[in-house]
């Protein structure tokens, strides 16, 4: 953690010396740098021959004035409060969302508010034990619950929570802070105040603009007509008949745009604006609700919501009241009206948002990566692509996906049916399986080249953005920088219409987040996601009387049972409690609202009722499961059955002598015997079979500091401390070089070596997912496979790949650099796609837009003059020319 302090200067020497506190230097402290709290250094100062911290004589402001100090100025009132307690930040994750309650289609839209502890360990901070239920309701709108929740931080922050820590043994008092708020785009949008996506200024973060400018509709009115008809059809996904020279607007009412109109409005979105900021914010929106409490200001205030791009949906409930008020009223009857209901608004009017303390909306609200890459960005490219395959093509890219390799993926064998025939349907976690496996699997299938780039550069950035640590914090974020410049320029190069969807910019973002909380995967919200299903459940079981209240009484069981049963300390008066006297605890005394002393002691429950936590069907009821560490599953292998034998009757004792590690004692090999195996557990969890693909490391390689590899044998010594634990002594891997990079795929191509090496479990980082190239061999879906049903082979089958390995050729494998899982070791092999230009593709894609947008309108004006002829073809027209027109499939 670091905070901002001020600098304490030395004024005066022996007697008359005191303290001046700069103002004007600002400086960042990190808690290692801490070295004594006050009270120490208090008392030490005298020895050392500096004035009391407390001796403050004078205050050097920003702005360069000096002022006296007062008694408040130094006195620090936490100090009085503590009173001698430890005072703790508690930062959390604030998350709110909404979900249905009922289990059929039926929308019941549930708003919750969820949170969860920021400062917990990365293993730790997607398990639903640590995510908190705060509040649900079918009825208030999100602002109105933050509303009381805001009401308790700041009832929390001004007098804090005393609880007991277990580490320190002690009371201690707590300080809820927020560390940003989270939720998909439009909730953010909302928790912002800011009017949402579908708006001009659709960015909650920055003042970026989708609108046309004054001068752009001057630009539009100029220049080639049949230019202005054919970017207008581009950008709006509508056809203009017009064909004189004035300002032209499509049957949408969007001014058309010229050439240069659209590549200036393309920059925009393509870089980050100026930033909002909390202050300038309150200003706007205050002057807006200021606006709409005048006379006839409903007008007025709807165009500076639209000219600000601020929506307080929280006052919007007040300045309904008053249009409501005046509706129908003119004149003297209309400010008495006006009059009468501002007199009844309640004092503070504006969205609580703004009363959390240290938190700005804008800058706080980071980009969440499940709905702006999974489900966004890659869903509009996977379903676009699913529609531009040709039918003869699909079964193609089915068997594909069915055929792709998924060893070291942990996933099962993909179902490319279901990708592809169910594309508008996929939830996160397919698009996860897709992330994965589309470089492999769309090539030769009458996608544009343009096409295929923006998706390697996708699928090249995604691995990096789900990488969980960062050891290199500035290296990592030029990484993601590079990457998310590749994705947009690429895209533009293949079409500029992708940016009429806002999360093309919102993308931009990314980086800043990562710098200000951390690897995204810390902020993501799949977690508070899969609780949604519990709410929902919570719902079900109901009486639907009053969800909110019974919802909560529900939580707040589960609570405090999940609490006892792991172990969670509580307080009992000491009348109540049994054995006091034979206690090691202390027994702690404080003062009730009555004014009469309480004494009690902190209790747990006894390692019987904890023990019930163990059992399966209970921790997974109140979420409380534990995850095996490496350390204690490692190593474990599967014997393949095999009778043990000597060292030279195994394959790598046929080719090698047996090794010596460093640190262990010599050993005669000749009165060992060996033992084999099928498959090896890692350090990281993967199971790894023979010939299975693996990351090794090896300090001697330049850059990676990793060998590519796979396992030849795994083997145990019969009798050793490792083959008793069932756990193997060594690895033999043969090792592979890399060859060169994929043109196509931006990978490593990879070819097996005669090279073989012995190394310990533990020196193998993970397993790696290694692809057959495809796409420079020209491999075909001719083979058929059979389809397991129910773990039994039936009589079906289905298309797979025939994978064609010519002779003699050393590059027929890609290690697969879009795996998301171990992305630390994987992406040591990254190769960013290469540079472009991004004002020469930005003209490009320009250009060839128009070129499409014009060969369309010719075929739409063509198919009308066709249709003409009679009403019933008319109506044909109509379905054809909308089937036809891209944008259906683009932008759908």
């Amino acid at each position: 953690f670091v905070g901002k302090a001020w600098e304490l200067q030395l004024s005066g020497t022996g007697s008359g010396a005191s303290w001046v506190v700069r103002e004007d230097k600002e400086v960042e402290v990190r808690e290692s740098d801490l070295l004594l709290p006050l009270p120490f250094f208090e008392k030490s100062a005298s020895v050392q021959g500096l004035p009391s911290p407390h001796h403050i004589t004078a205050i050097v402001r920003k702005k360069g004035s000096t002022e006296k100090p007062t008694p408040e100025t130094y006195l620090n009132p936490w100090r009085l409060k503590a009173n001698g307690k430890r005072v703790l930040s508690f930062p959390i994750w604030l998350y709110c969302d909404d979900t249905s309650g009922n289990v059929s289609k039926k929308w019941n839209k549930h708003n919750s508010f969820l949170f969860t502890a920021a400062g917990l360990p990365r293993t730790h901070v997607q398990r639903e034990y640590n995510v908190h239920f705060l509040s649900t309701s079918n009825i208030a709108p999100p602002l109105e619950m933050l509303d009381g929740i805001v009401e308790q931080l700041q009832k929390y922050q001004d007098e804090g929570i005393v609880c007991w820590d277990v580490i320190f043994n002690e009371d201690v008092i707590v300080l809820v802070v927020v560390l940003a708020l989270l939720g998909d785009n439009p909730m953010q949008s909302e928790l912002a105040c800011h009017i949402g996506l579908t708006a001009n200024l659709f960015c909650r973060v920055c003042w970026v603009s989708s609108r046309i400018d004054k001068d752009d509709k001057e630009k539009a009115g100029q220049g080639n007509d049949e230019d202005r008809r054919s970017v207008s059809s581009a950008a709006s996904g509508q056809s203009s008949d017009s064909g004189n020279g004035e300002e032209k607007k499509s049957p949408a009412g969007q001014v058309t745009e010229s050439r240069e109109s659209m590549i200036d409005r393309v920059k925009r979105f393509m870089q980050k604006g100026v930033p909002r900021n909390k202050t300038e914010s309150q200003d706007l929106l205050r002057n807006i609700f200021t606006t709409a409490s005048r006379q006839g200001g409903k007008t007025e205030s709807g165009r500076l919501n639209t000219q600000t791009g601020l929506k307080d949906r929280f006052a919007d409930h007040f300045i309904s009241k008053i249009f409501k008020a005046t509706k129908y009223k003119y004149g003297h009857a209309a400010k008495v009206a006006l009059d009468a209901e501002i007199s009844k608004l309640p004092t503070n009017h504006e969205s609580p948002v703004w009363r959390i303390k240290g938190l700005d909306p804008h800058s706080d609200t980071p980009v969440e990566i499940l709905h702006v890459i999974l489900l966004g960005i890659l869903k509009y490219f996977w379903r676009d692509a699913v529609d531009h395959v040709p039918d003869k093509s699909r079964p193609k890219l089915v068997a594909r996906l069915s055929s792709l390799n998924t060893a070291g993926l942990k996933i099962p064998t993909i179902g490319g049916t279901t990708l592809v025939q169910y594309c508008r349907s996929l939830t996160g976690r397919d698009f996860r399986v897709i992330a994965q496996a589309a470089p492999f699997v769309l090539h030769d299938l009458g996608l544009p080249t343009h096409c295929l780039q923006a998706w390697m550069a996708l699928c090249s950035l995604i691995p990096l953005v789900w990488q969980p640590e960062i050891h290199d914090l500035e290296q990592h974020i030029s990484a993601i920088r590079q990457g998310i410049d590749h994705l947009l320029t690429y895209t533009v190069k293949w079409t500029p219409r992708w940016f009429n969807k806002p999360k093309f910019h919102i993308l931009l973002h990314l980086v800043d987040h990562i710098r200000d909380f951390g690897p995204a995967p810390l902020f993501a919200t799949e977690a508070f996601e899969s609780f949604n299903a519990i709410i929902r459940l919570k719902s079900v079981h109901s009486n639907r009387m009053a969800p909110s209240r019974d919802i909560a009484r529900a939580f707040a069981q589960v609570n405090r049972l999940r609490h006892l049963i792991s172990g969670g300390f509580f307080e009992i008066d000491v009348d109540h409690a049994f054995d006091v006297s034979h206690q090691e605890r202390r027994i702690f005394k404080t003062h009730t609202p009555s004014g009469l002393v309480k004494e009690y002691v902190i209790r747990q429950y006894g390692p019987g009722p904890r023990a019930i936590a163990k059992q399966d069907i209970v921790s997974h009821y109140v979420g409380f499961y534990t995850i095996p560490g490496p350390s204690e599953t490692a190593g474990r292998c599967i014997p393949d059955k095999k009778k043990s034998r000597k060292w030279d009757r195994t394959l790598t004792g046929s080719r090698v002598l047996f090794p010596q590690f460093a640190g262990e004692p010599p050993v005669d090999v000749n009165t060992l015997s060996f033992k084999t195996a099928e498959s090896v557990e890692l350090y990281n969890g993967d199971i790894c079979k023979k010939g299975a693909w693996v990351l090794v490391a090896d300090p001697t390689v330049e850059g990676t500091g990793q060998q590519i590899a796979t396992i030849w044998e795994i083997l145990q010594i019969v009798g050793s401390p490792r083959e008793i634990s069932q756990c193997a002594d060594f690895v033999t891997i043969r090792i592979a070089e890399i060859t060169g990079i994929s043109n196509f795929h931006y990978m490593p191509t990879l070819c097996l070596t005669d090279r073989i090496a012995i190394v310990r479990v533990k020196d193998i980082n993970c397993s790696a997912n290694v692809q057959h190239n495809c796409q420079a061999f020209g491999c075909e879906a001719n083979a058929t496979v059979p389809i397991m049903e129910e773990r039994e082979v039936s009589g079906r089958t289905r298309d797979a790949v025939r994978h064609i390995i010519p002779e003699g050729s050393r590059t027929q494998w890609i290690l697969n650099t879009a795996k998301m899982r171990d992305a630390i070791y994987v992406q040591k092999f990254r190769h960013p796609p290469s540079e472009l230009d991004r004002d020469f593709a930005i003209q490009e894609g320009v250009v060839r837009e128009i070129a499409q947008a014009k060969e369309t309108r010719a075929k739409e004006q063509s198919q009308k003059k066709g249709g003409s002829k009679g009403r019933s073809k008319g109506k044909m027209d109509v379905g054809i020319r909308n089937a036809t027109h891209p944008l259906r499939t683009q932008l759908e």
